[in-house]
C-alpha cells in the first residue's frame, strides 16, 4: 500500500547520512546488520550500488548519501545496513541502505508531518515521503522506501 498523507502516523528508526538525518518507518524495516557481519561481493562507488552476500543471500545495498550528493559512508565509524522491504504488500525483495549512524526511533504523527521543501535537492526529493518533526523538536526526512526499491532495485 503506498502510504499518502493520510496515513503517514508511525515509527521511524532515525540515521544520519553525512550531515543529515533521515527516518525509515519500522514497518518497512527487516533488520540493520554490521558492516563486518557481510561480504562484498562488487563495489560501485560512482554509482552507490553494491552487493552484498549475507547468511548467503545476496543483497544490493545502496549509498543514498551518494544519490543525494552527499559525502559517502564513513564505513569506520558506526556505519550499519538497514535491511528494508520497500513495499510490504507488493515487494518480496529487501535492498539494504547504508547508514553513518543508527540514531534511535522516534514517533511522528501525520500532523507532525511538512510536505518537502520546494528548496530540496530533486534527487533528494523524489525519496521522499516529507519531513517529520520528531518530540524533541528535531527534524527528519522520511524516505519513501518504495520509491527507494522501485529505482534501485530494478538497476542491481
Amino acid at each position: 500500500m503506498q502510504r499518502t498523507k493520510g496515513n503517514l502516523d508511525g515509527h521511524y528508526l532515525s540515521f544520519r547520512l553525512s550531515e543529515l538525518t533521515f527516518g525509515i518507518n519500522t514497518d518497512n524495516i527487516h533488520e540493520i546488520i554490521g558492516l563486518g557481519d557481510v561480504r562484498w561481493i562488487s563495489r560501485d562507488a560512482t554509482t552507490g550500488r553494491d552487493v552484498f552476500s549475507f547468511r548467503g543471500v545476496q543483497l544490493p545495498v545502496v549509498h543514498l548519501g551518494i544519490t543525494f550528493g552527499l559525502r559517502s559512508c564513513d564505513f569506520w565509524g558506526n556505519a550499519s545496513v538497514i535491511v528494508v522491504r520497500p513495499d510490504r504488500e507488493r515487494m518480496q525483495s529487501l535492498i539494504g541502505i547504508f547508514a553513518d549512524d543508527i540514531l534511535r526511533v522516534a514517533d511522528i504523527n501525520t500532523d507532525q508531518i511538512a510536505p518537502v521543501p520546494a528548496a530540496a535537492r530533486p534527487q533528494t526529493a523524489d525519496f521522499l515521503l516529507g519531513v517529520g518533526k520528531a518530540s524533541d523538536g528535531k527534524t527528519i526526512a522520511l524516505l519513501d522506501t518504495r520509491k527507494v526499491g522501485e529505482r534501485f532495485l530494478e538497476t542491481v
